[in-house]
């Protein structure tokens, strides 16, 4: 029996196809719309597809010894800016096949427009629109100068063992007001906080800097499946992106 991406794969590809017996614009629309909802439907299909093999052959029953390390990865993120695009290419896809219908429900007693290379053209802008759309919507939250929005914890080196599993900025600010005295919780960045990290430590005599250990618990790595953070909390600092695009 042929696999979920295998399925998307030949419907995708046989709606390719079928764009070019398109006569009119509203046909070539939704034609085009449904071959990119196949399309989103294909990237989500092979992120699924990695993730099960990630779970079923590379992890197993070893999996909670590597969280950590996994969800700090980069194959993490990747797969979750993947997971990203196909869905939001899809949303959008069958957002604007809704708007279409409407309109050719609107204007049911017109005369369809034949395609022509100007409407071709309005129809290949929609359609860069949507996955540009798709694809800075999903690798926003990874740039690393607005890690202070969407980085959810550190990873530091085992040898510190003050800073254990992946705390986030609440749990470091207790440690650091501890060590420092008070401060302004406002002002500290994941930058500072690294900083003051390291000035806790003594790099003396030289001892190995265990401090610049850090690996980042990304948008992606809230769980173990990589995907988009859709349920944040009040306290979270990407709650204004999540719920912007989730309206």
């Amino acid at each position: 029996e042929s696999s979920y991406p295998d399925k998307t794969y030949s419907l995708s590809a046989k709606n390719v196809v079928n764009l070019k017996s398109c006569n009119t614009t509203v046909a070539l629309m939704n034609k085009s719309l449904i071959t990119m909802i196949s399309f989103g439907d294909l990237l989500v299909g092979c992120y699924l597809f990695v993730i099960s093999v990630y779970d079923g052959i590379v992890f197993r029953e070893d999996y909670c010894p590597q969280q950590i390390s996994w969800i700090t990865s980069i194959n993490c993120s990747v797969i979750g800016v993947l997971s990203t695009i196909g869905s939001q290419v899809s949303l959008f896809a069958m957002c604007a096949l809704s708007i279409t219908r409407i309109y050719g429900i609107y204007n049911s007693m017109r005369i369809p427009g034949e395609v022509t290379v100007a409407k071709s053209l309005q129809v290949a802008a929609s359609l860069f629109m949507m996955i540009a759309a798709s694809i800075g919507i999903a690798i926003t939250p990874i740039i690393s100068k607005l890690e202070d929005f969407f980085v959810n914890g550190v990873k530091y080196a085992d040898q510190l063992g003050v800073l254990i599993g992946t705390p986030n900025k609440e749990k470091l600010f207790a440690i650091l007001e501890r060590y420092f005295g008070r401060m302004k919780k406002a002002t500290l960045s994941w930058g500072m906080i690294n900083k003051m990290v390291s000035e806790m430590y003594s790099h003396d005599y030289q001892y190995e800097d265990h401090t610049t250990k850090i690996s980042k618990v990304d948008f992606y790595g809230n769980d173990g499946v990589c995907l988009f953070k859709y349920f944040v909390k009040e306290t979270d600092p990407q709650k204004h992106f999540v719920w912007a695009i989730l309206a």
